[in-house]
């Protein structure tokens, strides 16, 4: 296996970045991400791990095997523990410009994350609120559903112009540019889980932008490890369809 060309060297040269893509199929940064969030992101997870019963004190993985998603919570009193000690979220830096956000839930449904964003998400919480929903995003906002032809497995894209706040999506309103979230979660008829990513990128880094929402698509969201190739493949072109019109 030949090793990773490192990208770094263009990382201000969006047409060689736009040719290396083309080229490899892959853009690799070495060294972009700051070793101490890195290291501390991996300690948070591993505290939530841990809190759950899912390792010991030293990092070695439970012998009792334990839930893995939120259908097998009220069965694992171990995973409740876990989630009800979520803060509300965890978030890590996934580039220069793009941060990502995790929530798992709760002792109930950690609606609130794509609330705004994804119809199916939004009756999940009108649903746990007897009727009542909370959520609500600026009229600004550009938002398109990406379908995922999964059951229960929903992404939505959403532009925040820079003239508008929104203030669940990080970064937007504070700058010259529009930032760009993407959101993935899995809902049923009474709870739901997410992941977003914000990008905040200038439009001369898009290409940063746009490798950073189609790798977490991809590789790092929940839902991922569900969805076909065929559907992923789909998916990812929606979203290519919507930066392309938005952001370059």
């Amino acid at each position: 296996m030949d090793e990773l060309a490192d990208s770094k060297s263009l990382v201000d040269d969006p047409g060689g970045l736009r040719r290396r893509l083309a080229d490899d199929g892959y853009l690799f940064f070495r060294g972009l991400l700051p070793a101490s969030e890195v290291q501390a992101a991996g300690q948070t997870v591993l505290a939530r791990l841990r809190s759950g019963g899912w390792v010991d004190d030293r990092g070695i993985p439970s012998v009792q095997p334990h839930a893995v998603n939120p259908m097998d919570a009220l069965t694992d009193p171990a995973f409740r523990a876990a989630l009800a000690s979520a803060d509300g979220g965890e978030s890590m830096t996934a580039s220069p410009g793009a941060t990502m956000i995790i929530r798992s839930g709760g002792e109930g449904p950690s609606t609130d994350l794509a609330c705004p964003y994804i119809p199916a998400v939004r009756a999940a919480d009108e649903a746990f609120r007897q009727g009542q929903a909370f959520c609500s995003h600026p009229a600004g906002d550009v938002i398109a559903q990406i379908p995922t032809r999964t059951s229960s497995l929903y992404a939505a894209v959403v532009l925040v112009p820079a003239t508008v706040k929104d203030p669940d999506i990080r970064g937007s309103g504070e700058g010259a540019e529009p930032v760009v979230a993407l959101y993935t979660a899995q809902a049923g008829s009474d709870f739901a889980n997410g992941q977003t990513i914000a990008c905040t990128l200038a439009p001369a880094q898009d290409v940063i932008c746009a490798a950073s929402l189609r790798f977490f698509l991809a590789t790092q969201a929940q839902i991922s490890t569900r969805i076909s190739a065929a559907n992923m493949s789909q998916m990812q072109d929606t979203l290519s369809s919507f930066l392309t019109a938005h952001i370059g």
